[in-house]
């Protein structure tokens, strides 16, 4: 068996060299694709998240936007049926003009009380102020005479058929004299009521500068 000596040393030198040279590229190459392969992973998971929460707000701004269209069409609608917006005093006053003519009833004698605002019972730890809606309503009394206690109800029920939204308060009758014959036309009775007329009004946003102001 040959024995190396220091000429065979020498010429193994270079290709060890090399060789040791490519092992150690070969590491700092894979140390350096791990690195960005592991930053690509990351970057890759992060574009996932991303795509996540997007898909996730566009379905919640479509929801919405279908609730903002079907709501739109719902304000519209009260908004022409009168429940939102300033009451019509006017109208108003033309329905009780209507109903009387039109059950020849006695002059009603209507009083409509200023308009005032309601805070609405939220349970859920809200003040009333943080709704955009704002519940405003006046205290509407009239009175009349009767012939008889069919007249009370034709009023009233014309009045429920109105788009107006009321709430009954209080209604009395009282009898006109000591006579109990009805045999002749007369103001036999006389009915003092009290509603409470509401409406819905938008709540006016304060400016920036208004609010700086204050």
């Amino acid at each position: 068996m040959r024995t190396l000596d220091r000429n065979d040393y020498l010429s193994l030198k270079w290709p060890l060299l090399a060789f040791v040279s490519s092992v150690a590229l070969s590491a700092v190459l894979w140390t350096q694709l791990s690195r960005q392969e592991a930053t690509a992973t990351r970057a890759l998971n992060s574009a996932r998240v991303s795509l996540d929460q997007a898909q996730t707000q566009l379905a919640a701004i479509q929801k919405d936007e279908q609730l903002l269209n079907a709501y739109s069409d719902r304000y519209q609608q009260l908004l022409a049926e009168g429940v939102v917006g300033t009451p019509d005093r006017l109208q108003f006053q033309e329905y009780f003009a209507e109903l009387q003519a039109e059950h020849h009833l006695f002059p009603i004698d209507l009083n409509i009380n200023e308009l005032q605002s309601f805070d609405l019972p939220l349970t859920d730890g809200r003040k009333s102020t943080d709704w955009p809606i704002l519940l405003q309503g006046s205290v509407v009394d009239f009175k009349l005479s009767l012939l008889h206690e069919n007249d009370l109800a034709a009023l009233l029920n014309g009045l429920n058929t109105k788009p107006e939204l009321l709430l009954p308060q209080s209604c009395k009758i009282d009898r006109n004299g000591q006579s109990d014959s009805y045999n002749k036309l007369g103001q036999h009775l006389s009915a003092e009521c009290s509603l409470l007329w509401l409406g819905f009004m938008v709540r006016p946003t304060q400016s920036p500068t208004s609010e700086t102001a204050q």
